[in-house]
């Protein structure tokens, strides 16, 4: 996974003002197929239906063929997808029974939602991949994706973006608060084909200065699948300070440190939490002496709570 803060080329001292990339996922770094192991993403398979495995449309065999990657047919929300290491074949004509295209966007892989047998049910897909958790600076939030109906053969995929606010596990559609025109959006696609990867921005200014996770909610009905790629949450506000003056007002030494990182500053600590660069809290604490020496190499943040309220973000390097 590809997930880090980018400078812009400018010094720690103006960090607050650069454009900083808060989640920045290809999905490369997971295992082949796998429908669990997804690192801090998350994954909610709500209907529970057995998913899609014979591809090649109405025709009967040999025209049809069936998937013999792992986990097909499973039960799942979301699957990484190696198209080059399937027997999926891509067919821009119908010559095999419908139309579809697997390459992905970039890379190799995607995340990909099967649809329900509707062998089943007739409910249709509710199935949810959910980011991890990120913190939101104080204006310019915005998560951008790119989205493909692999099939134009079965109408366009339909999809909700949902946003939970916090760094727990949703375990529920009702847990999300749905940001994007009601009651869903569809992926268009061409019947010639152009690769269909379709681009969606939603911006996230509501939540400002809040840890949240976005889940990308699969409700299409006997369709083909929905494919995900190129998921990017950015932010261009601060990162929840104050202004500069309150900043100016506090330090923190030595940095880069190895086992003590100490604040200085007039006013009491009453808390600190230490963040780890993908925007999830490590640990807390309090005082103006902080024992890091547990923490891995690497870059870090400081959300400072000081006696008078101000809220001061600080980062460091631990050696």
């Amino acid at each position: 996974m590809r997930k880090h803060l980018l400078m812009a080329g400018l010094t720690v001292t103006n960090l607050y003002y650069s454009q900083t990339v808060l989640l920045d996922e290809n999905f490369e770094s997971y295992p082949d197929f796998t429908i669990a192991n997804m690192g801090q993403w998350g994954l909610l398979d709500l209907d529970q239906l057995n998913t899609t495995t014979t591809i090649g449309g109405d025709p009967a065999p040999p025209v049809n063929w069936v998937a013999t990657w792992p986990n097909a047919g499973q039960k799942m929300a979301y699957q990484i997808f190696n198209f080059s290491q399937s027997n999926a074949t891509n067919d821009f004509t119908g010559a095999t029974g419908d139309i579809r295209n697997f390459n992905p966007r970039s890379g190799q892989k995607y995340a990909a939602c099967w649809a329900g047998q509707m062998v089943q049910s007739f409910q249709g897909n509710n199935d949810w991949l959910i980011t991890p958790v990120v913190m939101l600076g104080a204006s310019g939030n915005q998560i951008s994706m790119y989205l493909k109906t692999l099939s134009s053969s079965y109408g366009d995929e339909r999809f909700q973006i949902g946003v939970y606010v916090g760094s727990g596990n949703p375990t529920s559609a009702a847990n999300f608060t749905i940001i994007n025109a009601l009651p869903y959006q569809q992926v268009p696609q061409n019947a010639n084909i152009d690769n269909n990867w379709r681009n969606f921005t939603y911006n996230l200014d509501a939540y400002s200065g809040q840890a949240i996770r976005v889940g990308i909610r699969c409700i299409t009905q006997e369709a083909s699948a929905l494919l995900v790629d190129d998921v990017k949450i950015t932010t261009t506000g601060t990162l929840n300070t104050s202004d500069d003056a309150s900043r100016r007002e506090v330090e923190i030494y030595p940095n880069p440190a190895s086992n003590v990182l100490k604040i200085k500053t007039d006013k009491n600590v009453i808390k600190v939490d230490i963040y780890g660069m993908d925007a999830k809290l490590i640990t807390s604490a309090d005082g103006k002496i902080l024992n890091i020496s547990m923490l891995p190499s690497g870059k870090y943040f400081l959300k400072i709570l000081l006696s008078d309220s101000t809220k001061i973000t600080k980062q460091f390097i631990k050696k």
